[in-house]
């Protein structure tokens, strides 16, 4: 029967068919668009491809339509001539609406993105009406009841069509990918408004694409940052007010949705590190005046904060913070025992030796501090890309290409932002140079209380908040949160979680927290309580268990990738809240000038090398969170991760009393002790006192050389 009807079309009928598809091919649509573009700025393979989904969509409204008209014709056969009348109107309407939206070649996606691209190519035409009228209007013109069944026909005259149409489209984005290649066309640009194809593309079959539309997709900028917390979304804020405007933010949920949505937002300007006192001193003045400066509303209270010492060696470490805040602009000052009363009324001080007050300490919200940075950036001219998860890289020259699941993005310098995944974005670098990142995901626990009546009476009274309270010398903070209290310990017996496998990452760990633990944190818990007894007269109301990053050292890696050109790391930040104003400032000098203001070098990336296994890096990011607060005596050595790297005469150095110490993973003796010297560790955990030191120099030789007696330096001098 097929045969009859084909032979039954007369001959100049099928000419006619074939050159007005022809025509109709040629028309500057969406599918030309699209497969032109996916070919020009993918290179063949994409092009193909392109047009082998097109086609794909095309078929699919063929047998819709040999479906659909025959039932129709079945139910009224009077309506045929009908059909046809509308579907020439209705063609005539298509070529003029086509010809309207045709656009101008514009800037690339990369070529990596086949499946992609026949992906789009087959919902450009599968999830868009139009093209299933089109097929409903332009068929029926060539068809005629009296040769024979309508579908058959129409299965026929699509058969022809989509094999005209598949031999043009296949040419077309070959023949275009070739074409950019002979030219070199990887910089040409393509405007993302071509017929709105993308945003079909982009339309109901994938709900992560609902933020933006395809056709706002950028798929060019000088910097891409993988990561959505507030380090990354600071970095683009720091950028854009750079006047890098032409940046890219990727985040695969929505902004905030790592470690920044659960923080507690403390914010304190305190540290014994310069170069960390420095990013929280800045980010404290910046975010002072950031809700007004983007017209975005932020709950940040500055209530101060005091820091209890038990001892005169904790009160000999406050002193020395606060002569170096002092000189950074600081007004951190010494506080006696009866102070700390007065300013927190509900403090136990029978057994302190006195504190420290931060008067610039408090607490943020952690999404609006991001959202408002995110504003700032927009406002700007930077681009925010929620629901768009980073894919992997890939290096050519000296650019990047990023690929994401809506495409891919060609870009000079790219940043590792990704938070507790900033290990495994890390691995997509390591083909280019890089290194596995340092680092170790930790579970922190901090747990809100019912309101308290005291509490509440008091701050409505006195208009205000209760400092911040830090007892170091016990690890914990207690904040108070509404009228209730928020406390946060760093505990010994702290737990590690996504380092076996048994307890693998999972891909995604969007808005969610791990299982209540709080039975490892009891002895906290009852110090607290001793310390400010109204913790314990009101009940739990929530807990929030959640995974931070902890680094060997515990500070954040910001600045250069090691080993990898145009690539930066801003990650594993341990208090990226209250750092990440300084660091999105610092991650964007690096990137811009190639330098910071400040010495950065605490924080640089390269301080780690080889011996930063993952061994290491779980040993010390348990022994990092459980010593939070910990005092760091001049002579004392943290045991966890030792003996990385051994010189040839290690056990020579020993074995002369060799004190060693650990120095980018060398064991190096720190001075050699001599038979009956203390070498206890409570000698060394007491500033008072320096302990036994072997001699400072050895007597100078005349007529050779000598060297000292410490394993790592050497002095060579002349007589």
């Amino acid at each position: 029967m097929i045969w009859e009807i084909l032979w039954g079309f007369e001959p100049a009928l099928i000419t006619g068919f074939v050159i007005a598809g022809l025509i109709l091919n040629l028309t500057p649509g969406a599918d030309f668009l699209f497969i032109t573009s996916s070919g020009l700025s993918g290179g063949p393979r994409m092009g193909v491809a392109a047009a082998l989904g097109v086609n794909l969509g095309i078929v699919v409204h063929i047998l819709a339509a040999a479906a659909g008209l025959s039932a129709l014709l079945l139910a009224h056969p009077a309506a045929y001539d009908a059909i046809r009348l509308c579907g020439a109107a209705y063609l005539a309407w298509m070529a003029v609406q086509a010809w309207r939206s045709s656009s101008t070649l514009a800037r690339p996606r990369s070529g990596r993105g086949v499946w992609q691209a026949a992906r789009r190519g087959f919902f450009i035409n599968v999830s868009n009406p139009k093209t299933a009228l089109f097929i409903f209007a332009f068929i029926p013109q060539f068809t005629d009841p009296a040769i024979g069944p309508i579908w058959v026909q129409i299965l026929i005259l699509g058969t022809i069509f989509l094999v005209n149409g598949a031999l043009f489209t296949l040419c077309l984005g070959a023949g275009s990918g070739y074409f950019a290649a002979a030219l070199g066309c990887a910089r040409w640009r393509f405007e993302q408004n071509i017929c709105n194809f993308t945003r079909r593309a982009g339309g109901p079959f994938d709900h992560r694409l609902r933020e933006t539309k395809m056709s706002d997709f950028p798929t060019t900028a000088r910097v891409v940052i993988i990561g959505g917390g507030v380090v990354g979304v600071s970095t683009l804020y720091h950028l854009a007010k750079a006047g890098w405007t032409d940046c890219v933010l990727l985040e695969k949920n929505e902004l905030t949705a790592g470690s920044t949505w659960h923080a507690a937002g403390n914010c304190p300007s305190f540290s014994t590190s310069w170069a960390i006192m420095n990013m929280q001193r800045y980010s404290l003045g910046l975010y002072a005046g950031l809700a007004e400066e983007v017209d975005y509303p932020m709950n940040y209270h500055v209530t101060g904060s005091i820091r209890l010492a038990h001892d005169k060696n904790r009160m000999l470490e406050f002193e020395r913070a606060r002569t170096m805040g002092r000189y950074q602009g600081l007004g951190i000052e010494m506080m006696s025992v009866s102070d700390m009363k007065d300013a927190y009324p509900f403090l136990e001080t029978h057994d302190l030796a006195g504190g420290l007050w931060d008067p610039d300490d408090g607490d943020i919200d952690p999404a609006q501090l991001t959202q408002a940075l995110a504003k700032g950036a927009r406002d700007m001219g930077a681009s925010v890309q929620r629901f768009c998860p980073a894919t992997g890289v890939t290096q050519v020259g000296d650019e990047w290409i990023v690929h994401t699941d809506k495409g891919d993005i060609r870009c000079e310098k790219v940043v590792n932002c990704a938070g507790y995944y900033a290990q495994r974005v890390g691995e997509w670098f390591k083909p280019y140079g890089g290194r596995t990142v340092p680092m170790t995901v930790m579970s922190h626990q901090y747990f809100l209380t019912e309101e308290i009546p005291e509490l509440k009476e008091w701050t409505e009274a006195n208009g205000r908040k209760v400092p911040l309270l830090r007892d170091v010398d016990s690890s914990y903070y207690l904040r108070q949160d509404k009228h209730g209290l928020n406390l946060g310990p760093y505990e010994r017996n702290c737990k590690a979680h996504w380092v076996t496998p048994e307890d693998p990452m999972p891909e995604d760990f969007s808005f969610q927290l791990y299982p209540d633990d709080l039975e490892r944190l009891e002895w906290y818990i009852e110090d607290a309580m001793a310390r400010v007894p109204i913790l314990g007269s009101q009940g739990v109301g929530r807990v929030i268990n959640g995974p931070i990053p902890y680094a060997p050292d515990g500070l954040p890696l910001i600045g250069p990738m090691p080993g990898v050109k145009n690539a930066y790391e801003g990650c594993v930040f341990t208090f990226g809240i209250t750092q990440g104003g300084g660091a999105g400032k610092v991650l964007a000098e690096w990137i811009t000038e190639g330098e910071t203001e400040w010495d950065m070098w605490a924080v640089d990336p390269r301080r780690y090398t080889d011996y930063t296994d993952q061994d290491y890096c779980d040993r010390k990011a348990m022994e990092v969170y459980g010593h939070e607060y910990a005092m760091h005596f001049p002579h004392h050595e943290w045991p966890a991760g030792r003996d990385k790297k051994l010189s040839p005469v290690h056990d020579k150095v020993i074995a002369a009393g060799g004190m060693m110490g650990a120095y980018n993973g060398w064991e190096r003796a720190n001075w050699f002790a001599q038979p009956g010297d203390d070498t206890s560790h409570e000698v060394h955990s007491d500033l008072g006192k320096t302990g036994p030191m072997g001699p400072a120099d050895p007597r100078r030789g005349r007529g050779r050389a000598r060297s000292l007696r410490c394993l790592g330096f050497a002095r060579l001098q002349p007589f």
